[in-house]
Order: C-alpha cells, then sequence, then structure tokens
C-alpha cells in the first residue's frame, strides 16, 4: 500500500498488478500522506485536509470521517491504534479524538492547545494503557483514558524542550522523546530523565525518528544517523 499526491496504490507481488484508488473510488480526497493497518486488516488512510478513509478490504468497503463528523478541517496528523484495538486521531489544531466504533461517531478530548494551531505530531500508548501525545510547540500530554485524567510534561516540568520531534516507546518501557535539543530518555517508573546532545555524540540536536535495533537506540537527525550503544560497565553511571 502507497499513499500519495494522487491516491494510493496496492501493489499485489504475486500478481504483479498494481490497483490504484482515488477520489472517484470512494476516498474523500485524492492526496493521502500517511497508512496504518489496524489489527483488523484494515488500512487506515489520512493527511492534509483529507480527512479520514477507512477502507476495508476483505468486504471491499471505504468508510469516511471528515468535518461532518467533528473532524474539524479533515486534517489529522498522527493516528495510533491502542492495545485495546481502539483508533485515537490527532487533529491539527491540538484535538485528540477517539473512535467508538459501537455508535460510529469521533468523540473528542479537548487539549489545552486547541486553537493554537498546534498539531499533535506523535500518539504513543505506554504499558499502563496511557495515550502519549506530542508536537512541535506543545510538550507532551498524558491521558489516561481509565481515570480520566490529563498531565502535561514539559520544560517548566523538566524536559529539554517543548519542542518534540518524535516519541518512541523502547522494549526496556522507556520513553524516548526527540526535540530541538537533544533526546531524551524518560523513566517513568523512577521519574529520572537522561539527556543526549552532541556533547555525548549526537550529529545534531534536532531528532526527528527514533527506533531500537538490538538494543541500540538509533536517531535521525538533520545531520545523519547517530547510534546510542548500551554501556555495560558497572563502573560508570552513564547508560548510553
Amino acid at each position: 500500500w502507497m499513499g500519495g499526491l494522487d491516491g494510493i496504490d496496492i501493489y499485489n507481488p504475486e500478481k504483479k498488478t498494481i490497483k490504484h484508488l482515488s477520489k472517484k473510488d470512494g476516498l474523500l480526497f485524492d492526496r493521502n500522506n500517511s497508512l496504518l493497518e489496524d489489527s483488523k486488516g484494515r488500512i487506515w488512510s489520512y493527511g492534509l485536509r483529507s480527512g479520514v478513509n477507512i477502507i476495508d478490504p476483505n468486504n471491499n468497503t471505504i468508510k469516511q470521517f471528515a468535518s461532518q463528523e467533528s473532524l474539524h478541517g479533515n486534517w489529522v496528523t498522527s493516528l495510533l491504534e491502542d492495545s485495546k484495538g481502539n483508533i485515537w486521531l490527532g487533529g491539527h489544531l491540538g484535538e485528540l479524538f477517539y473512535v467508538d466504533f459501537k455508535t460510529q461517531v469521533l468523540n473528542t478530548y479537548v487539549i489545552d492547545t486547541v486553537g493554537n494551531i498546534n498539531p499533535i505530531d506523535n500518539l504513543l500508548e505506554d504499558d499502563q494503557q496511557r495515550i502519549w501525545l506530542a508536537g512541535r510547540v506543545m510538550g507532551i500530554h498524558v491521558l489516561d483514558p481509565a481515570m480520566n485524567t490529563r498531565t502535561r510534561i514539559g520544560a517548566k516540568e523538566g524536559l529539554v524542550s517543548d519542542v518534540i520531534f518524535s516519541l518512541y516507546r523502547d522494549d526496556q518501557n522507556y520513553l524516548w522523546t526527540g526535540t530541538d535539543k537533544g533526546v531524551e530518555r524518560l523513566d517513568i517508573a523512577e521519574k529520572k530523565v537522561s539527556t543526549f546532545t552532541i556533547s555525548q555524540g549526537l550529529a545534531a540536536n534536532d531528532v526527528y525518528a527514533i527506533i531500537q535495533r538490538k538494543n541500540n537506540i538509533l536517531l535521525g537527525t538533520s545531520k545523519g544517523l547517530s547510534i546510542l550503544k548500551p554501556i555495560q560497565d558497572p563502573a560508570t553511571e552513564e547508560t548510553y
């Protein structure tokens, strides 16, 4: 599945064929920047003022969420399926939407930044089933759906910056945040924050992508790839 400015292309490697989907086939708009496959095999497509399409290849159907369903401006900037199969949508204005499949409607969680054009660029679920959301000017907000509480974490709370480019959860349940001033590892259980910058060897302080490979943390920066490798020396308190 490949999304682009002119629609969605579906490549079949066995038949070596490409099927094209566009607005005339049932998409809200041709432009579909991002795609996500959920646990039921449905493809969610979204992008710049494109609304949300839910493509079900098994039933050959396409459902939409758009402005008439309270999706303001048809602009979704992030999407997450949580461990229970629920779908969360991050909006361009800082809105957080929750899809209720029973009623087929969008429920909105109001975030402090709504109306200030603060897109939610990142959505993540932690091991306590809380939803973490972050953007380039809003810091981090942690939503606990079970308790109906929300907590903000930003520069005032000890982070190096409110500008968050990326979020990642590693296999040790540490939360990593990529900012414009380095990358930080959040130890939620111990309430500790470790910061890594060019002083520790990063290629650049702006970190746009984070992923883990064989215990190493790979960071995408404006000046190339940086790799944080774990330190196994008990004589030092440094972790990477």
